[in-house]
């Protein structure tokens, strides 16, 4: 007969088969059967029914039959149920509730036989078998099985081939414990495991055999109430084995019933009920239970009779309906397709004895072409091909943003989504309706679109544009120049980006130069004071980029008149020209008159005794100046000094381009008063790098001293740390006293102490940071560790921070340290202090502080200002939801901020802390008197633009 197999999902239908056909090249078919399961006998006979004749189940190519003897084999009427530990319950048919079943009753207990199920023979070497029966054991109590003969006749099921018993599943011989096993061989001795009492309950029985090449190579395993979602391991509990046997069969026999004539008096065997055979190639296939994707059984077998292939048609005729039952003829050339989206091609009533015959429509060019028949339930909708109802629509973005495009579609499930960019490159993994790029870079920038598809047809969206505008980027950077006196100089820059780009060069500290606004800049007929450093900034719509430092060397006539020392190959009884340089520096400084230039060639000078550099060494425009050789950075090392490396009581004294190093205690002293101290560096000394204070003389004491562009790091004083500052002005001080762009990190105690200062002073663009750090690891070590200090034990003097830089100091940025005057804190930023950013908060004020257009974000503490401080226009005042954070600047990363400086010696341009053109930070101060570039200042150290 033909035996359509169960589908692999049935959610809503009450009978279904699937019936495969294969077209070939001459347009015939052939049938194609997709089973789920190999065999199934559901017995379906009415109770009390012979079964002998009968074939209700499909997948044997044969009827039940009796063995040699007579016997009578009838439905008993029991049904078997089966639910498992998870409460999953095997599907039956008949419904819940109502199962069908047989007994056998036989004197001699012959088996009744179903034939021509072959497995494990003839080529089926390599596959594995699985096998699931219910059963139970009814009637009389007694054994279930009587003595052995045969072919192991009296056990309760087996399967066989030929004359040798290959596998058999129940009790050994006589046997009182009621257990099932396998048997791999006619002898009963040969029971491998007995696993279950049978008793009167229902048992579910499932085997599995895999089918090994070879002679007495195959493997079975047995298992006894197994949970059905859940395939069960050779290992696990209680399952059972007979391995190394040859387990191939073609036949399934069932015992049961009769009497034992062995015992005394005889004894009758028990009855068994059986139900529910299934033999499948998965362990799912014999195991379908409610609500899960195995196929259920339907309330009786459909089978196909006749199939006749017509030009364009085929006839499906068979057996298994209900009397007047509507069905459907479903069809669908993919088989994956889920069952609710075939088509229905027919329909029609079954006849009164349940048989139908259907003349269906063939699909022209079909290479496959499959059938469904249903019953129980309405047709599925007729599918429907996509279309597109939201298209995607053109995106602009700037490099590094998200783009992202959306698309939507009607149709029916499952539609599928496939992105394409420009060629008709398919993207990978844009299966989605949205389509998202993280992070947008120039080469995304083109056209997108997506295809909507399902089983039945696809749709192409509209092409979307993708513009990917690109902040400038620097590929070529300007490079050094050195020319001579009068000649001309030229730099260039080459960058990229969307147009339009915008150039501006500027010089040395940040000046903007005029008309400088190409990708080249030429500079002609260059000056002694065109020497310095040279930048470019470009811009467009979207961003900026800053260029490289490049430095012009300008070569020319050094000071007339002025003396030479080298340490290298001069000697104190030369004349101390270019060319016969004297050795010390004390050599030539006493030589030099008032005004007059000593140039320090490269080298390091020993210097160990201090430095004193006293009366009046110039005047107001013309100071005596002890001067680096142009492009030389010479060394003063002071080790085995215990005093400062250079002290300078007098006045009208310029250091320039110098290193003080090693001293016993401050690295320079200023006492006297109208010094630059410029372009120099103060590192390693046993006290503060550059020291400032005096008398309260007049006339002797520390004013008007500009210490320009000097760096002081690493001063420690062991084991406490406590006194070494990188700059500090103490005590008894004049006016006029200012730091600018000066740099302290790394020293033991603060970056700038202004101890009991009796003046004011100005800190202009500067930077502290790393102060109060335990660089040396001295277990002794309690450096206070602020940025500024300003001021300390009462002293009331009013100074003024503007412009500068306090991060990552081992305790506060800014710190007021009890001075009773009011101090003026002007555009700085502090950034993430250990204790606080800004702490103004010591003793009783006199006047108030102003505290105007400061940056303060990611502290270890909040910022804190004394009752009565005039608060204006500070980040945490006009910035909000949220609060000033690292987005607001272009970046948080501290990179070269110890790193060499321009070659006019101002500060190396970062993007550090820096605010973002057009962002949350511009224009959004007061006016404090400083230069700015745009309707106001900006909040913090930088103005954007100058």
């Amino acid at each position: 007969m033909g035996a359509p197999s169960i589908p692999t999902r049935q959610q809503r239908m009450k009978k279904v088969f699937i019936l495969g056909l294969t077209l070939g090249v001459t347009g015939g078919f052939l049938p194609r059967l997709q089973a789920a399961v190999l065999a199934y006998e559901p017995f379906t006979n009415t109770t009390g029914a012979a079964i002998i004749g009968s074939s209700d189940g499909y997948g044997f190519n044969g009827a039940w039959q009796t063995n040699s003897s007579a016997g009578t084999a009838t439905n008993t009427g029991f049904g078997l149920s089966y639910t498992d530990a998870a409460s999953n319950t095997l599907v039956t048919v008949g419904g819940a509730g109502f199962f069908q079943g047989y007994t056998l009753t036989n004197g001699s207990m012959q088996p009744i036989r179903l034939f021509n199920f072959s497995r494990g023979t003839n080529g089926t070497d390599g596959v594995t078998t699985w096998i699931s029966f219910l059963i139970a054991r009814q009637g009389p109590t007694g054994t279930l099985a009587g003595n052995p003969y045969g072919r192991g006749a009296n056990l309760p099921h087996d399967f066989n081939a030929g004359a040798i018993q290959k596998l058999a599943i129940g009790n050994s011989s006589g046997a009182t414990s009621n257990t099932v096993g396998l048997i791999p061989t006619g002898s009963a001795t040969n029971l491998k495991g007995a696993t279950n009492q049978f008793g009167g309950a229902t048992n579910f029985i499932v085997v599995r055999i895999d089918h090994v090449a070879g002679a007495a190579n195959d493997n079975a395993w047995l298992f006894v109430n197994p949970q059905l979602n859940v395939e069960p391991s050779t290992n696990s509990a209680g399952a059972v084995s007979a391995n190394a046997f040859d387990f191939s069969f073609d036949r399934l026999r069932v015992f049961a019933g009769g009497t034992n004539s062995s015992t005394t008096p005889p004894q009758p065997y028990a009855e068994l009920v059986v139900d529910e055979y299934r033999i499948g190639e998965a362990y799912a296939d014999v195991t379908p239970y409610a609500g899960s994707s195995n196929p259920p059984a339907a309330t009786g077998p459909l089978i196909i009779t006749n199939r006749v292939l017509l030009p364009g048609a085929i006839i499906l005729a068979g057996t298994g309906g209900s009397n007047g039952a509507t069905y459907y003829v479903l069809t669908a050339t993919n088989i994956s397709l889920p069952v609710t989206n075939w088509p229905a091609v027919g329909t029609n009533t079954f006849d009164a004895a349940g048989r139908f015959n259907s003349t269906n429509p063939t699909t022209p060019g079909a290479v496959q072409q499959y059938f469904r028949l249903l019953t129980g339930g309405a047709p599925p909708s007729a599918l429907v091909a996509p279309n597109i109802t939201t298209q995607p629509t053109n995106r602009t973005v700037t490099v590094g943003q998200p783009a992202t495009f959306n698309a939507a579609a009607s149709g029916s499930a499952t539609l599928r989504y496939q992105w394409y960019f420009n060629n008709g490159t398919p993207l990978a993994n844009a299966t989605n309706a949205t389509l998202a790029i993280a992070s947008a870079q120039t080469n995304d920038a083109g056209n997108y679109y997506v295809i909507v598809s399902n089983s039945v047809g696809a749709a192409t969206s509209a092409v979307a544009l993708l513009t990917v505008n690109q902040f400038p980027v620097i590929t070529a950077q300007p490079t050094n120049q050195t020319v001579s006196v009068s000649n001309n100089a030229s730099f260039v820059v080459t960058a990229i980006g969307t147009a339009a780009l915008r150039y501006q060069w500027y010089f040395n500290t940040n000046t903007p130069l005029a008309n400088a606004t190409n990708a080249s800049l030429a500079l002609n007929s260059v000056q002694s004071n065109n020497a310095g450093a040279y930048r470019v900034i470009v811009t467009n719509d979207f961003g900026a980029a800053t260029s490289s430092i490049a430095t012009l060397t300008v070569t020319g006539p050094l000071v007339a008149g002025a003396y030479f020392v080298s340490v290298t190959n001069g000697n104190d009884s030369n004349a101390g020209t270019e060319a016969s340089p004297f050795k010390t520096i004390s050599k030539g400084l006493s030589v030099t008159t008032t005004g007059g230039v000593v140039y320090v060639r490269a080298g390091t000078y020993a210097l160990s005794s201090k430095l004193s550099l006293s009366g009046t060494g110039g005047s107001a425009v013309n100071s005596k100046r002890l001067w680096a050789y142009p492009g030389e950075f010479p060394v003063i090392d002071s080790t085995g000094n215990s005093s400062d490396g250079i002290g300078i009581s007098g006045r009208f004294y310029h250091l320039k381009g110098l290193t003080v190093m090693n001293a016993g205690h401050n690295g320079i002293n200023i006492s006297g008063n109208s010094n630059i101290v410029e372009f120099c560096t103060l590192r390693e000394n046993g006290n503060t790098g550059l020291h400032i204070t005096g008398s309260t003389d007049g006339v002797t004491y520390p004013a008007a001293n500009l210490i320009l562009n000097c760096d002081s790091y690493l001063n420690y004083d062991p084991p406490i740390g406590g006194n070494a500052d990188g700059f500090s002005a103490k005590w008894q001080l004049g006016p006029g006293n200012v730091f600018r762009g000066c740099r302290a990190w790394w020293n033991s105690d603060d970056g700038w102490d202004l101890w009991m200062g009796t003046s004011p002073v100005l800190m202009d663009n500067c930077w502290a940071f790393w102060n109060g750090t335990n660089y040396w690891a001295d277990p002794q070590f309690n450096g206070n560790g602020n940025g500024f200090k300003l001021g300390g034990n009462y002293v009331g003097t009013p100074h003024r921070l503007a412009h500068s830089l306090a991060f990552v100091n081992e305790s506060n940025g800014v710190d007021q340290n009890n001075n009773e005057e009011g101090q003026t804190i002007d555009n700085n930023t502090s950034w993430g202090n250990k204790a606080r950013n800004f702490n103004l908060n010591h003793g009783t004020n006199s006047t108030p502080h102003l505290v105007r257009n400061n940056l303060s974000f990611s502290g270890a503490s909040g910022d804190s200002f004394r009752t009565g401080t005039i608060v204006t226009s500070n980040s945490w005042q006009v910035v909000s939801s949220p609060a000033a954070n690292a987005g607001d600047v272009l970046s948080v990363n501290s990179s070269g901020v110890d790193g060499p400086r321009q070659s006019d010696g101002s500060l190396p341009v970062l993007p550090f802390l820096r605010p973002v053109p057009a962002g949350r930070l511009i224009d959004k101060g007061v006016d404090v008197g400083d230069p700015f570039a745009g309707a106001a200042p900006d909040l913090g150290a930088f103005e954007d633009g100058l």
